[in-house]
């Protein structure tokens, strides 16, 4: 499978990371009765009615560096900080958009766009155990930085150019046998996870 470029562009951040004060009081109104301004971006579910189109070069160039990628059966997932909130108005960590081979939005058969918000994943700290699945919905996709704040630094590292390998210590259970494995390494491409071996 080709990887999709996501370089078409210089990756600058315009307005990525999570929005300022929610709060529509200006510093020291210490009024109670001062309610929160709605916010200015929209829920996922807001941002799929109003999208018609997208490409990966618009989406760059309008919400900045990506902070998530993935690519699955010809189906690219790019995902941004700061773009979407949840139905309370907190921002959402993470909106990811589904792309095609040809860089354009995915749309179902209902012509819905593919577009989710995901939450970061807490820390797994060395000692706690987790299942397989639960690992890889917590950092593939994720850039190095982020895998870093999940699972700590690794204890060894490999670099091979455009792509790295980590090892660390164990810490995921085969479901299948009830096993913990005893190996357990990261690898990246590009920048992003993508790839983990964990094997017992």
């Amino acid at each position: 499978m080709r990887r999709l470029t996501l370089a078409v562009l210089p990756l600058v951040v315009f307005g990525c990371g999570p929005t300022s004060a929610p709060s529509g009081a200006t510093p020291g109104n210490s009024n109670p009765l001062q309610t929160a301004k709605k916010s200015d971006k929209p829920t996922v579910d807001e941002l799929k009615a109003s999208l018609k189109s997208l490409t990966v070069k618009e989406a760059q160039e309008k919400y900045g560096k990506p902070v998530f990628y993935m690519a699955e059966n010809n189906v690219y997932a790019i995902g941004f900080a700061g773009v979407t909130v949840d139905k309370d108005g907190k921002p959402d960590d993470i909106t990811i958009f589904g792309f095609t081979e040809k860089g354009e939005l995915y749309t179902d058969d209902k012509g819905v766009p593919g577009v989710v918000a995901m939450k970061k994943s807490d820390p797994i700290p060395e000692g706690k155990q987790v299942s397989r699945d639960d690992m890889k919905k917590a950092i593939l996709g994720r850039p190095p930085e982020e895998v870093k704040r999940v699972l700590g630094s690794p204890e060894e590292t490999s670099d091979f150019g455009s792509t790295q390998v980590w090892k660390y210590k164990p810490r995921t259970l085969d479901t299948n046998s009830n096993k913990p494995d005893t190996t357990f390494i990261v690898n990246f491409a590009d920048g992003f996870c993508s790839r983990l071996t964990m094997t017992n």
